[in-house]
């Protein structure tokens, strides 16, 4: 699924960030894996953040972090 929404990001097993790059007026797109820093990055900057603070970065994770754990209690019961 694609989303901007940082919690639907947040629930994921996975996470591929989709970008354009220009360069000699051709527009390129791209795309790479988010793991660890980058998708923690990436959640705070969805979720409003234009300068993402350490308090942004520990939203993100603590999201993430419930949200694994949530995935992880639907699989056990």
């Amino acid at each position: 699924a694609i989303s901007h929404l940082p919690q639907i990001i947040s629930i994921a097993d996975r996470n591929i960030l989709v970008f354009k790059e220009v360069d000699n007026d051709v527009t390129i797109t791209k795309s790479r894996l988010l793991l660890d820093n980058d998708l923690y990055n990436e959640i705070a900057r969805l979720s409003g953040s234009k300068e993402i603070k350490e308090l942004d970065l520990n939203y993100a994770k603590e999201l993430k972090k419930n949200f694994d754990k949530y995935k992880l209690e639907i699989k056990t019961s």
